[in-house]
């Protein structure tokens, strides 16, 4: 008797130690998938997304099996998953009535894998520890991913087309995306810092915010500068009580250490060495974690600081900055180009002078000095342009300073009858030439009115000068994108329940543009929704993310536990910072980016939900064993999902053994090969056509 217990006991644990060995390898396969495709062109394109899918397929259909051998168990438990499943299933649909078969196909299997995503990570996060785990994992690989692009901005690496010279973009070689992902880790690092009780986490988090508000300065991303302190606010109005405080603190230390040393990285960029720029860059992380490890270890005096007073402080600061950032706007000086090589070489800075009148008389003053060694050659030159509302220029002057010298130039210029502003610009190209501009300004000659120009700012680089004066709605990409949504909302009214189908937008935009452009995307996530999958499916994606938001709300009222309450807002803000910028952008047609939302989504669902016997929808209550019967429709899902991506990444394989082939000569197999290609993936048109070539070469005769 006492053997066979021994017996029992033993196998207990051996399955013990079996389900413990396939959970942790279930786990560490859905984070590296979660991971890896950020790290491949974001997963924008289709052969760096093709292997994600199949691998999330293969873990969901595994999940799916566990759940559905436990009786009690379902997979759609509330109005959230019924949303998404219904969503994907419209997805699938538009294969039957979308303008683009093919862009149907892709577009379902890149919704489908969210979905997957969205579901493990609900069921897999229900522990406090295993959420923490995820979400550092998460945080390290961003900072990973933002180490990258800095290393290529300085020169130690090359990633390709990581770094524009002058915009990071990173791996995800989209420099808005790279910042609304830069943002969203920004705000789940803070988190997470408000969360920890040890200063030396607290430290490591507060190293990881350098790191990616950094980031978000070296993208140039203006809408994201704009959106970032609106999302900062949200964030302040939803922490509970003395964690207000303690964000306010953890922010001003972040900014105020982040801000400064970007700055100066970037004005040593291009002329500082590695060791100078990588310097810089490690130290300005080493002394954020290091005021972070102090903050963390006096967290408890700072909970003592009353919230009045942390207002009074904000108030304080806020006037100091501002005297701050209007002293470094008005500290100027001359504005130098020296080019003493022997080949023209262009330096220019460009100056946009806003509210301009039209047909208006203005003079532009310029003060300075220039040498150049021929009469052929100029020191300097002087373009002006006329900038009307839809951001379109038309040039009004080119001046060129042909004498050395000391010179006061007074320009006229005449706007035309659409100018809006004046773009002005100040240059030097000539070989072996010299220019110091000291002055410049703008009169009005009707009032009289003088505008001073801003030449170099001291304080300020002139890379941050040029994106944030950019900013307005007569600049040209606001301009596109407004033309995109209203092309769009065209599209549109075409099918407006049901859309046209996956790429729809790629697919037909051209029969509706108001003027020649190009973009595969409309620039915003909802309406590209809208476009694809009509009325009926915005409301099913937007239906999705209001009941979260709803579960949110309800569970912060009733949480008393103010760690658990902080995460589950660092959650909805890090989520909310990429949906909020996807509405400007297509951030989300890098399934890199869409898979780390939807996993935080489903980390937050799984801390808000409440267990319940049955479904509510509308007026109707699905209990749990007809809930069960929704498992054998997402089975098929599964399998058709898994069956259809796997037929498009094997076909891609044929054509690269078709590739092989052409270059041994041996055609014959070029054409069996790419045959395979053409029926793995029938809707390929770039397919068709390299297969017809190959018989037109085979058969000519």
């Amino acid at each position: 008797m006492v053997k066979i217990m021994a017996a029992k006991a033993h196998n207990n644990r051996l399955n013990k130690n079996q389900s413990e060995g396939k959970g942790l390898f279930f786990y560490i396969s859905y984070l590296l998938l979660l991971l890896l495709p950020q790290y491949f062109k974001g997963g924008f394109f289709e052969y760096t997304y093709l292997p994600f899918i199949i691998g999330i397929t293969i873990l969901m259909i595994y999940h799916v099996w566990k759940i559905y051998i436990k009786p009690k168990d379902n997979i759609i438990v509330d109005q959230t998953d019924f949303f998404l499943l219904l969503l994907i299933i419209l997805y699938s649909l538009t294969f039957f009535y979308g303008i683009s078969k093919r862009g149907s196909i892709i577009e379902f299997l890149k919704n489908a894998s969210y979905l997957f995503v969205f579901f493990i990570a609900r069921d897999i996060h229900k522990d406090k520890n295993i959420r923490n785990i995820t979400i550092d994992i998460i945080l390290l690989g961003g900072v990973i991913l933002s180490i990258i692009g800095v290393g290529t901005m300085i020169g130690t690496w090359d990633y390709l087309a990581s770094y524009s010279g002058s915009r990071l973009s990173s791996t995800f070689q989209y420099p808005n995306t790279l910042a609304a992902y830069a943002s969203a880790m920004y705000f789940l690092a803070m988190g997470q810092a408000l969360v920890s009780e040890d200063p030396k986490k607290i430290g490591l988090y507060g190293g990881g915010l350098f790191v990616f508000f950094s980031t978000l300065i070296f993208t140039y991303s203006r809408g994201m500068w704009l959106l970032f302190p609106l999302v900062l606010l949200i964030f302040f109005a939803l922490l509970a009580g003395h964690k207000k405080i303690e964000l306010f603190f953890y922010t001003l230390a972040s900014l105020i250490i982040s801000t400064p040393f970007s700055f100066l990285f970037m004005r040593y960029l291009g002329s500082g060495g590695p060791a100078k720029l990588w310097g810089l860059y490690i130290g300005g992380i080493l002394l954020s974690a290091l005021v972070f490890f102090l903050m963390g270890n006096a967290t408890k005096l700072l909970d003592r600081i009353s919230l009045k007073t942390v207002i009074a402080i904000i108030l304080i600061l806020a006037l100091a900055a501002l005297g701050l950032l209007l002293m470094a706007i008005n500290a100027t000086e001359p504005l130098v180009y020296e080019n003493l090589a022997d080949e023209r070489a262009v330096s220019q800075i460009s100056r946009n002078v806003k509210d301009i009148y039209p047909n208006s008389e203005y003079e532009i003053n310029v003060k300075g000095s220039a040498a150049l060694d021929s009469e052929d050659s100029y020191a300097g030159r002087l373009l002006v342009y006329s900038v009307d509302e839809e951001a379109s220029n038309t040039s009004l002057e080119d001046y060129r300073i042909n004498e050395s010298g000391e010179f006061d130039l007074n320009i006229p210029i005449s706007t035309l009858e659409d100018t809006n502003n004046l773009l002005i610009r100040f240059r030097n190209e000539m070989a072996h030439t010299s220019i110091t501009y000291t002055e410049a300004s703008l009169i009005d000659m009707e009032t009289g009115e003088s505008y001073e120009i801003p030449l170099k700012y001291k304080y300020i680089p002139e890379s941050i000068v040029t994106r944030i004066t950019g900013i307005g709605t007569s600049e040209s990409s606001f301009t596109a994108r407004l033309i995109f949504s209203k092309d769009a909302l065209k599209l549109v009214s075409y099918r407006l329940l049901f859309g046209l189908g996956g790429e729809g937008w790629r697919t037909a935009y051209r029969s509706v543009q108001s003027y020649p452009y190009f973009s595969s995307q409309v620039h915003n996530h909802y309406l590209q929704t809208f476009v694809e999958v009509g009325l009926i499916g915005l409301i099913l994606f937007i239906g999705f993310l209001l009941t979260i938001v709803y579960k949110y709300f309800k569970y912060i009222r009733k949480e008393e536990d103010i760690s658990n309450r902080t995460l589950a807002d660092t959650l909805a803000i890090a989520s909310l910072t990429m949906l909020a910028h996807a509405a400007i952008d297509f951030d989300l047609s890098y399934v890199g980016l869409s898979i780390i939302l939807f996993a935080l989504l489903g980390v937050l669902d799984s801390m808000v939900r409440i267990p319940k016997e049955s479904l509510e929808l509308f007026k109707f209550n699905i209990y749990k064993n007809q809930l069960r019967k929704i498992n054998l429709p997402l089975m098929i899902l599964l399998v058709i999902t898994l069956g259809v991506s796997s037929s498009l990444y094997a076909a891609r394989y044929m054509k690269s053994q078709a590739l092989k082939h052409e270059a041994l000569g041996d055609m014959d197999e070029v054409e069996s090969a790419m045959e395979k290609a053409v029926m793995l993936d029938p809707y390929n048109r770039d397919h068709r056509v390299n297969l017809m070539n190959v018989y037109f070469y085979q058969y000519e005769a």
